[in-house]
C-alpha cells in the first residue's frame, strides 16, 4: 500500500470509513516514501492535536514504515522535543509519541559496534543532560535505547555468518 497514490488511497477510505478504515487510511498515507510525505506526518503527531489516540498511533507506525535513511532527519528533532511533548500532552498520548517515534530501526554499519551506534550514542547524550526529567519519560528512552542495543548487538553477531548474496544487501 505505500506505493499507491493518495487519490487511490482516499478512494479506499470512501469505501471504508469506520474507525479501522480511518486508522488504516492514516498508516497508508503516513508509510508512503517520501520526505513530503514524512514531514507532514511528523507536524501532525509531535505538534497537532486533532488526532484521536488510534489515528496518531496510525500515523506513527505509518511514519516509521521507512528505510533508516529518510527518517535519519528526525533523529534530532525527536530528541530535541520529547520534554516539550512530555510537559504539554497526557501521559497516554506523550508515551504513544515518545516510543513510536524513537529512532529504533537501524542498522549497524560493518565492523560496528553496537554501543557506538549514532543513536545509541544520542540516547546516551539525551539521559545524560536530561537526568531531571521526568522518571516516566528517562524510563521510556532507556527501555527504547535497550530494545536498540539488543537489535544492534543480534545484528553484530550473524554478521560474519551471513552469506554473501545477503551481505551484499547491506
Amino acid at each position: 500500500m505505500a506505493r499507491r497514490p493518495q487519490p487511490s488511497l482516499d478512494a479506499e477510505l470512501a469505501r471504508d470509513t469506520t474507525a479501522s478504515g480511518r486508522a488504516g487510511h492514516a498508516t497508508a498515507m503516513a508509510s508512503r516514501p517520501d520526505p513530503g510525505v514524512k514531514a507532514p506526518a511528523w507536524d501532525s503527531a509531535v505538534h497537532g492535536t486533532e488526532l484521536s489516540n488510534q489515528l496518531l498511533s496510525a500515523t506513527i507506525s505509518g511514519f516509521t514504515t521507512a528505510p533508516p535513511v529518510l527518517l535519519e532527519r528526525y533523529v534530532e528533532p525527536y530528541f530535541d522535543c520529547l520534554r516539550a511533548v512530555w510537559d504539554a500532552r497526557s501521559i497516554e498520548i506523550a508515551s504513544r509519541i515518545v516510543r513510536g517515534l524513537y529512532p529504533a530501526a537501524q542498522d549497524l554499519a560493518a565492523g560496528a559496534r553496537p554501543d557506538d551506534h549514532p543513536v545509541v550514542r544520542r540516547t546516551d547524550a539525551w539521559l545524560n543532560t536530561n537526568r531531571d526529567a521526568p522518571h516516566a519519560l528517562r524510563r521510556i528512552i532507556v527501555e527504547q535505547r535497550s530494545h536498540l542495543l539488543r537489535a544492534l548487538t543480534a545484528q553484530a553477531a550473524v554478521a560474519p555468518h551471513r552469506p554473501p548474496n545477503l551481505a551484499a544487501l547491506g
